[in-house]
C-alpha cells in the first residue's frame, strides 16, 4: 500500500546481501578477522544509513511512486561513486614513484573496488547525517570560514614580527634562521588569535583554538622532518604509507632509510656532555637532501598485497597521515615535505575532531581546549601515531555525552547512531580503552522515546563494546600471551608467563599496581613533568625549571578545570555520575597497565612497570575533568577572558617547551 516503504524495505534487502557479499570478499581478499568484522560493520551502518535516507530523503520520497525511476537514479549513484573509484586510482598512479597511469597492468582492481565501498560508504554517511540540512549546514560551515579573516591581521603581524627576531635569534644566539622563523611565526600568530578572540571579534572559541594548536603543531612537525621525535614513528609512518596505496606498496630508498632507522641510528643526534640535543642545519639540510635525493622511482622496491596492519580494525588511526602522504606524492613533493605534510594531516584531523567537540558541547567548552592543547596532546598530534586518532575522537564522544545530559531533549536516531560511530571509530585503533563506553549510561532517562528505546540503545552500545573487548583480549587468550610479546623490553619479557603470574597470585599483582600508579604514573610532579614531554626531544624534567613547570602546569589546569562552570546550563554531575565515570576511567587504566606489564616487563616484576607512558591518559583525560572534577564555582570574569586565559596558559607552556627542548638546539 506504501510504495516508498516497500521500497526501502527492497532496498534494504539488496544492501543485507551485498553486506553479506563484503564480508565473503573480506574473508577473501584481506584473509583477516579482523578487517572482515570492520568492514562487515560499516556495512551495516551503511545499510541503516542508505534505509533512513530512502526513507527520508524528498526526492527517493517522491520518486517512490516510480520504480524504474528510482531504479534509474539508484544505477546513476553507482555509476557516480564508480567513476570517483576510477578517478582516485588514476591519481594514485599518478603520484606513485613507479608506476604510470597510462600502463594498464599498473591499475589495480582490489583497489578500485575499495575505493568503490570507501566512497558508498562516505556518501551514504554524509545522506544521512546531513542530506535533509544541507543548507543549514552549509550556512554554518560558511560563517565559520568567514570568521577566519579576522585572522588576517594578526597573521600579517606575526609575519612581521618573526622576520625581525628571527634575524636576531640567528644573529646572536646562533640558532638555524628557518627554524627561529617558523617558532617566532607561530608564537605571534597564536597570540594574536587570542588577542582578536578575546577583544570580542567574530572569532569563536574553536576558531581561535584551532589557529593556536595548528600553528603550535606545525612548528613541531616542521622543525626537523627527518627527526623521529615522536616514539615509535618509523613504525607508524610505514603502516600509513602501506594505507596510502592500499595494495602493492611502494617503498623509496628514502622510504626504508626512514622506516628503518632508530634512536640514535641514521638521525642527526649529538648529545652535549650536559645531555641536551643539538644539531647542526648543515647537517639537517644534508640529511634530509640525502632523503630527498633517494627518493627516486629506481630505487622503488613492491610490497605485493595488504600491509599486515591493514588487516585489522587498527588502520583506522592511520587514515589522516595516509591521506597526507597521497596528496604529498600526487603533488610530487620532495620526500622531507611530503614527511611534513602527513604529519600535518595527523594535525590537522586531530584539531578538526577536537574543535567540533568544542563546537558540540554547550558546558565544559574550556575544559576540553584545555586538555587539546596541552603539550604533550599537541606534541603527540604532531607526529605519525593513530593516538591522536583516540584521543579527539574519545573527546568528541564525551562532547556529545555532555550535551545529551546538559539539553536533556529526547535523541534523534542520528545522533545516537553517530554517538556509537564515534565510540566504534575511535576506539578500533586501540580497543583497550573500550571502558570508557561506559559513559553512555550517563545519558539521562528523558532523552529516549521509551524505554524499548533506551534499551535498544543500551544493547547496541554493549554489542560494540563486546566487540571491543573481544578484539583486545581474543588474540592474547588464543594464543596464551604470544601474540603480544614485545620483544623491545628485553630478552625475559614472557607474556604467557607474565598472565600466569597474574592469574595465580591476582592480589600480589593489585598491589604492584596501585604501588606503581599511585607513587609513580599519577604522582603530581610525575604527571605534571609527562604533561610536558617531548618524545625524543626528552621532557622539561631534564632542566633546571622542570620542577617548577610540572607544578604550574597542574595548578593552572586545576583553576581552568574548577571555574569552568556555563550557568544554568550546567546542570551539575551527581555524585554517582562522577563515581561511574571514575569507575570507568579506573577500570581503563588498569587494562592499559596490565597490557604494558604483560607485555614489556619480565615475568613477576615490581616496582616501575615499564612501558607505561603518560600520553596514555590523554583519552580518559576528557570525562575525567568535565565530569568528575565539575564544580559550579564562577569568578566574575567574562566568559571571553577565562576562555582566553585557558589558551594562553597552554600557549604559553607549548612554545616554552618547544623553545628550550627544540629551537635552541637548532644551530646555525
Amino acid at each position: 500500500k506504501d510504495p516508498g516503504r516497500a521500497l526501502c524495505v527492497a532496498f534494504g534487502a539488496i544492501v543485507v546481501l551485498s553486506c553479506l557479499a563484503g564480508l565473503f570478499v573480506a574473508y577473501r581478499f584481506f584473509r583477516g578477522t579482523g578487517a572482515a568484522a570492520a568492514i562487515f560493520v560499516l556495512a551495516m551502518l551503511a545499510l541503516f544509513v542508505g534505509a533512513e535516507f530512502a526513507e527520508r530523503d524528498r526526492v527517493l520520497r517522491k520518486a517512490g511512486r516510480d520504480v524504474r525511476f528510482v531504479a534509474r537514479l539508484l544505477c546513476k549513484d553507482l555509476a557516480v561513486l564508480l567513476a570517483l573509484a576510477f578517478v582516485l586510482e588514476f591519481l594514485t598512479l599518478v603520484g606513485s614513484p613507479a608506476s604510470s597511469a597510462l600502463s594498464p597492468h599498473a591499475w589495480k582492481l582490489k583497489r578500485v573496488v575499495i575505493f568503490w565501498g570507501i566512497s558508498f560508504i562516505a556518501f551514504g554517511g554524509i545522506s544521512y547525517f546531513f542530506g535533509d540540512d544541507r543548507k543549514r549546514w552549509g550556512r554554518r560551515l560558511s560563517l565559520f570560514v568567514w570568521q577566519l579573516r579576522a585572522l588576517a591581521l594578526p597573521a600579517l603581524v606575526a609575519l612581521a614580527f618573526a622576520v625581525v627576531f628571527g634575524l636576531a635569534a640567528a644573529a646572536f644566539a646562533r640558532i638555524s634562521l628557518p627554524v627561529a622563523f617558523l617558532f617566532f611565526f607561530a608564537l605571534a600568530f597564536s597570540v594574536g588569535a587570542i588577542v582578536a578572540y578575546v577583544r570580542g571579534s567574530e572569532l569563536s572559541l574553536e576558531a581561535a583554538f584551532l589557529a593556536v594548536l595548528l600553528s603550535s603543531g606545525l612548528f613541531m612537525a616542521a622543525a626537523i622532518p627527518g627527526f623521529h621525535a615522536g616514539l615509535d614513528e618509523q613504525i607508524h609512518y610505514r603502516h600509513s604509507v602501506e594505507l596510502s596505496y592500499i595494495v602493492d606498496s611502494e617503498h623509496t630508498l628514502a622510504d626504508r632509510v626512514y622506516e628503518m632507522s632508530s634512536k640514535g641510528e641514521g638521525r642527526i643526534i649529538n648529545l652535549a656532555p650536559n645531555g641536551s640535543m643539538q644539531w647542526s642545519a648543515d647537517d639537517i639540510a644534508t640529511y634530509s637532501g640525502g632523503l630527498d635525493a633517494n627518493d627516486s622511482f629506481d630505487t622503488v622496491t613492491v610490497e605485493p598485497g595488504y600491509g599486515p596492519e591493514l588487516l585489522v580494525i587498527n588502520a583506522f588511526g592511520y587514515v589522516p597521515s595516509a591521506c597526507g602522504l597521497w596528496l604529498g606524492r600526487l603533488l610530487h613533493l620532495p620526500f622531507s615535505a611530503v614527511i611534513v605534510l602527513g604529519r600535518f594531516f595527523n594535525l590537522l584531523f586531530y584539531g578538526i575532531v577536537c574543535a567540533i567537540a568544542i563546537w558540540v558541547t554547550p558546558i565544559k567548552k574550556r575544559t576540553l581546549a584545555l586538555v587539546s592543547l596541552l603539550p604533550l596532546s599537541i606534541f603527540t598530534a604532531s607526529f605519525y601515531s593513530y593516538d591522536p586518532w583516540l584521543t579527539s575522537l574519545m573527546f568528541l564522544a564525551t562532547a556529545m555525552v555532555l550535551r545529551a545530559r546538559s539539553e536533556r531533549v529526547v535523541l534523534s536516531t542520528r545522533f545516537k547512531v553517530a554517538l556509537l560511530l564515534v565510540f566504534f571509530l575511535g576506539l578500533a585503533p586501540k580497543a583497550v580503552y573500550f571502558p570508557l563506553m561506559g559513559l553512555v549510561f550517563l545519558i539521562p532517562r528523558e532523552c529516549f522515546r521509551s524505554t524499548r528505546d533506551r534499551v535498544r540503545f543500551i544493547l547496541c552500545a554493549s554489542a560494540v563494546v563486546a566487540f571491543m573487548a573481544a578484539s583486545f583480549a581474543l588474540p592474547m587468550l588464543v594464543t596464551n600471551g604470544g601474540s603480544v610479546t614485545d620483544t623491545r623490553g628485553g630478552s625475559d619479557v614472557n607474556a604467557s608467563g607474565q598472565v600466569a603470574f597474574i592469574l595465580q597470585d591476582v592480589p600480589r599483582y593489585l598491589g604492584i599496581f596501585g604501588n606503581y600508579v599511585v607513587t609513580d604514573y599519577v604522582e603530581p610532579v610525575n604527571l605534571g613533568s609527562g604533561l610536558l614531554w617531548y618524545g625524543y626531544y626528552q621532557g622539561m624534567s631534564r632542566l633546571s625549571i622542570g620542577l617548577f613547570a610540572a607544578c604550574a602546569i597542574l595548578v593552572s589546569m586545576l583553576f581552568v578545570v574548577l571555574t569552568d562552570y556555563a550557568g544554568e546550563e550546567d546542570r551539575g554531575v551527581s555524585i554517582g555520575a562522577r563515581l561511574w565515570t571514575l569507575f570507568c576511567v579506573v577500570i581503563t587504566v588498569f587494562l592499559i597497565v596490565t597490557a604494558l606489564y604483560v607485555s614489556f616487563n619480565p615475568v613477576g616484576a615490581t616496582g616501575r612497570i615499564e612501558g607505561v607512558q603518560r600520553r596514555y591518559l590523554l583519552p580518559v583525560m576528557g570525562c575525567l575533568l568535565a565530569l568528575v572534577l565539575s564544580t559550579r564555582i564562577r569568578l566574575p570574569f567574562s566568559q571571553r577572558g577565562m576562555d582566553a586565559f585557558a589558551l594562553s596558559v597552554c600557549t604559553a607552556f607549548a612554545f616554552l617547551c618547544s623553545w628550550l627542548l627544540i629551537a635552541v638546539n637548532v644551530l646555525a
